[in-house]
């Protein structure tokens, strides 16, 4: 009685009434709405920016590069900008123009750094973040602030465009909406909005100005829109684009499994290491108390990923005494065959949109 909890069942992909509304499809179609478009005649290319925060090994990255590699460039003219940016082209195809990335150089810094002092709407901006810091104890409104100003101080954007979609919030929704010249620009929101402690008021201007909010999935469409109706016209749904083709392929790949001497029932995470969205520590603590119940003797729970909370989970997995029952491994570039080779598949988020996990 005293663990009763109530259960909530996730599917994926979804079928509503017998009819798959998923998007991970053989062949995933982006820019299904019509409203998107901008009229450009049989024959012309749209000219496309997408703009990310950073390259990186996670779900959004995923999620990003696949819906880049579903875009016909025999329609769409497809550039690619990043804040921050790594060796390599993560799996972009080579028909896309990546560019170089916005975050200002070191050599530039000098200079950027000049103008930030005598900035008055920057200064105002760092008085804010402290505020939210300190005092409201908000960090992601914080982030939310100072993004609008890491937008201003970032390259200037190469030309114009018929469509600009910043593919998640921050930078990218700031950068799109106040620097880049685009006759529709369209913001994508990967979480639930309001669960995720982010400040409507900060980001209103921009979803005022939008062409269109993509939402990928319908539960956080609905929920952003139970909050602010007024946006009902302009917030679609869409999954985000995953091939079945490619996930099955890169779950072939062998992998090297940490656990041989016996045959546990084994959990499998991955995950960004954070405890506000992911809700690692409270899983932690679930485990915490099956041990102390004696129902973990041949349980291991395998963490993949990395995260600005990662030594801070560590640090709680000592103090649980579970580090032999929680076994946090880092990185990898492909998880999925770890999927393959585990039990069950263990998201214990507080909160998410579509998880890109989930649906690998």
């Amino acid at each position: 009685e005293k663990y009763r909890a109530d259960v909530e069942i996730m599917t994926h992909p979804d079928y509503i009434d017998g009819v798959l509304t998923d998007n991970t499809l053989p062949s995933p179609h982006p820019f299904r709405e019509k409203a998107w478009q901008t009229g450009k005649k049989e024959g012309e290319k749209e000219k496309l920016l997408l703009c990310f925060l950073h390259a990186h090994v996670g779900g959004a990255m995923t999620a990003f590069v696949n819906f880049v590699n579903a875009l016909d460039t025999e329609k769409y003219d497809v550039d690619v900008l990043f804040y921050k940016k790594g060796e390599g082209r993560y799996g972009i195809r080579e028909d896309v123009r990546i560019l170089p990335p916005a975050e200002i150089s070191a050599r530039e810094n000098v200079r950027s750094l000049v103008r930030k002092s005598t900035s008055p709407s920057y200064l105002f901006g760092k008085v804010r973040e402290i505020y939210c810091k300190k005092i409201e104890h908000n960090k992601k409104k914080a982030v939310q602030i100072m993004s609008r100003q890491g937008a201003r101080f970032s390259k200037e954007p190469p030309g114009s465009y018929d469509v600009a979609v910043a593919f998640e919030l921050t930078w990218p929704l700031n950068y799109v909406m106040y620097r880049v010249k685009a006759q529709k620009k369209i913001l994508w929101i990967h979480n639930d909005f309001e669960k995720a402690g982010l400040s409507f008021r900060v980001d209103k201007k921009a979803f005022d100005a939008a062409s269109a909010l993509v939402f990928v999935s319908e539960a956080t469409r609905q929920s952003f829109l139970a909050a602010h109706p007024v946006y009902g016209e302009k917030a679609f749904h869409m999954p985000n684009l995953l091939t079945s083709a490619a996930v099955r392929a890169r779950g072939e790949e062998e992998c090297e499994w940490p656990l041989f001497e016996k045959d546990y029932l084994t959990f499998l995470s991955v995950s960004r290491i954070n405890f506000d969205e992911k809700g690692l520590d409270r899983a932690a603590r679930v485990f915490k108390r099956l041990r102390a119940d004696g129902l973990l003797e041949d349980v291991r729970w395998i963490v993949i990923g990395t995260g600005r909370a990662e030594e801070e989970f560590k640090t709680l997995i000592r103090d649980y005494g579970l580090s032999d029952i929680i076994l946090p491994i880092g990185l990898r570039e492909n998880p999925i065959p770890y999927m393959r080779q585990a039990d069950i598949l263990f998201l214990p988020s507080i909160h998410e949109g579509k998880p890109m996990v989930v649906t690998e």
